[in-house]
């Protein structure tokens, strides 16, 4: 039955005449036909006015590529300037282009007549003369004397009265 009825349908639909056509491409060509309302038109002519304006400003009006300015750049562990006790010229540099440093390293020899071995060595042999008399116990302080002549410069004075405070020192105990 059900495939009776949808033959029917399609006879039935062939068999519309030709005014039942016409009539609805009337109807059609109504709805599509018909023009839109004012507010329409001139929405679509106001907002194609507004694209050519800003397409018009964006020509006109450019946006500066270069800005003139002043900027300050920091980082978490900003760079430190390095300033000499001293002056003279660099005699040895013990540190490489951008190699990161620590506090108390030593960068830079500046000329100077005493020997940078002989100053390192007078360091730790001082160091170590204190460590020992910060114990506490002074009964295993024991008279020190150089094996060899050092080239201290500046500082010979200082560390002669140094050794010679320390062996008084160490003879009183």
């Amino acid at each position: 039955m059900e495939i009776r009825q949808t033959r029917v349908i399609c006879v039935q639909s062939y068999n519309m005449s030709l005014d039942q056509l016409n009539i609805r491409t009337e109807e059609i060509d109504e709805i599509l036909g018909k023009t839109p309302n004012k507010i329409i038109r001139w929405g679509v002519t106001v907002i194609f006015l507004v694209i050519i304006a800003l397409l018009a400003g964006s020509w006109f009006f450019k946006y500066p590529d270069k800005i003139k300015g002043e900027i300050e750049i920091t980082t978490l562990n900003p760079p430190v300037v390095v300033v000499s006790k001293s002056t003279g010229k660099i005699d040895t540099l013990l540190v490489k282009n951008n190699q990161q440093v620590n506090r108390e390293d030593l960068l830079a020899v500046i000329e100077n007549p005493a020997h940078i071995n002989d100053v390192l060595m007078m360091s730790k042999i001082s160091d170590s003369l204190i460590k020992v008399t910060k114990t506490g116990t002074l009964n295993g302080i024991l008279p020190y004397a150089p094996a060899s002549a050092f080239e201290l410069g500046e500082l010979q004075n200082y560390f002669t009265n140094f050794i010679t405070a320390y062996n008084n020192l160490a003879q009183f105990i």
